[in-house]
């Protein structure tokens, strides 16, 4: 008899522990897919964060670009700024060389830079970056200021805003201004 009651007792602890491996293993099972579906949506959400960095970039390299090529025509020496003439200047609904803002709203600000604007900014078609989802633009607006000579004090410069805006893809866009104090050649 005590051979069986020996046998017995080595089948007994199998019969207490039925189902505890199972019950382990899918707790663990649903850690490791918690664990799984966390790391996807980290890695998902700095991929976003990576394409809107390029994208922002690119829009900013591109209104970058408008600006220099604001700034260039200026220096270039063409109409209206060699010999400047104050009268080419006017509303920005007609040209891209702005006259100074009368009311409160600054000039840039009530300008249309819609693709399909007429006139209103500066399309820099040549300067385009690639990538970007639309040409640069830029304007330029009279501050302040009509050069002038005057013998006494030398000549006055004008104050000049060049105002840029790029696209990159995905609807990103960046502004850029800048101040530029235009003294013409004669002076």
């Amino acid at each position: 008899m005590s051979g069986i009651h020996a046998m017995r007792n080595i089948h007994r602890p199998g019969k207490r522990q039925r189902g505890a491996a199972l019950f382990v293993g899918l707790i663990i099972m649903l850690v490791l897919t918690i664990l799984g579906i966390t790391i996807m949506q980290v890695v998902t959400q700095q991929e976003r964060m990576a394409r809107n960095l390029v994208n922002k970039t690119i829009a900013f390299q591109a209104a970058e670009t408008a600006l220099r090529a604001g700034e260039s025509e200026i220096n270039s020496g063409a109409a209206p700024f060699s010999p400047f003439s104050y009268e080419t200047f006017g509303a920005c609904a007609t040209t891209y060389f702005c006259l100074p803002t009368t009311g409160s709203t600054e000039r840039w600000k009530q300008v249309s830079w819609a693709e399909n604007s007429v006139n209103t900014a500066r399309i820099t078609t040549s300067l385009a970056l690639p990538g970007s989802a639309r040409q640069p633009r830029y304007l330029i607006e009279l501050v302040s200021g009509k050069p002038t000579y005057d013998p006494s004090i030398g000549c006055t410069p004008a104050v000049l805003r060049i105002t840029a805006v790029g696209f990159g893809p995905d609807s990103a866009e960046s502004n850029l201004q800048t101040i530029y104090r235009f003294k013409p050649p004669a002076c």
